[in-house]
Parts: structure tokens; C-alpha cells; sequence
């Protein structure tokens, strides 16, 4: 079985002050969860991060190095990662903020479900909490 876990960028703005949206996916078989973790977990402690969200504010850390090294991890437990990214235009107007994310939300899944289809196997999405501004914007009611 593969798992894909879904995490959510805040609407951002970037340099040039124009927004951005990210939905990442990472997709693994659930054979390599442990050994992806274990080893996620040894790189934390060997930078001395408390978790690997610190990476972004850490001063004195080679960014580029320690990416790398994520990178390969990944990759030798067969992570893919999927990704699909919003720009300025996509988010422009709040009133299709739900259209979009959902659009984008679909992407990823539909990606997931192209893998599962092409290696005849079962999976499980599982979806970050999202932040509460966010979440109350695509909160609708019947």
C-alpha cells in the first residue's frame, strides 16, 4: 500500500510582493515509512533541529547541504514527491480561493491515484490540519 501525506502552504507573498500557494504531496510505500522516518529523524539531530520545519530560520546552516541530504533520503526510500503550486493570478480574488485549492487539491490526488493505478496498489491519503483562516474560507453549508 502507499501512503500520500498532503501538506499545505499559507497563502505567501513573495519578494515582489505577489502571492503564491503550495500543495505538496509525498508518496511512499508503506514498507519504507519507518525506515524514511528513522532517517529524517537521525539528519534532525545531526543539525540539532527540533523538528525539520526549523531548517527555513536556521542562521548558520548550509541550507543547500542539509536539502541535499533530504533529498537523498527520499530517494533512497523511494519517496516521490508531487507538488503543485499557485501564483498570483490563481489567488488574485478571495472568492475562488475554494475553486483553486480544491483544483489544486485535485492535481495531487489525481497524481496519486495515476501511481496506484500503474502499480496495481491500494493507498491512503492523509491530509495536514489546515490553518484555521483558511480552513474557515472553505468551510460552506448545506
Amino acid at each position: 500500500m502507499k501512503v500520500l501525506f498532503i501538506d499545505e502552504s499559507e497563502k505567501q507573498k513573495n519578494v515582489e510582493n505577489k502571492y503564491f500557494f503550495c500543495l505538496c504531496g509525498l508518496m511512499i510505500d508503506r514498507d519504507n515509512l519507518i525506515g524514511l522516518n528513522n532517517n529524517l529523524d537521525s539528519l534532525r539531530k545531526t543539525y540539532n533541529l527540533s523538528n525539520l520545519k526549523d531548517l527555513r530560520s536556521s542562521k548558520g546552516l548550509d541550507k543547500i547541504k542539509v536539502t541535499k541530504e533530504i533529498y537523498e533520503i527520499l530517494n533512497s526510500n523511494n519517496a516521490k514527491v508531487i507538488t503543485t503550486m499557485l501564483g498570483d493570478k490563481s489567488l488574485e480574488y478571495t472568492d475562488e480561493t475554494i475553486d483553486v485549492y480544491f483544483g489544486a487539491f485535485t492535481f495531487l490526488i489525481e497524481r496519486f491515484l495515476i501511481h496506484l493505478w500503474r502499480e496495481s496498489k491500494s493507498g491512503i491519503i492523509i491530509f495536514d490540519s489546515l490553518d484555521k483562516k483558511l480552513e474557515n474560507k472553505l468551510t460552506f453549508t448545506l
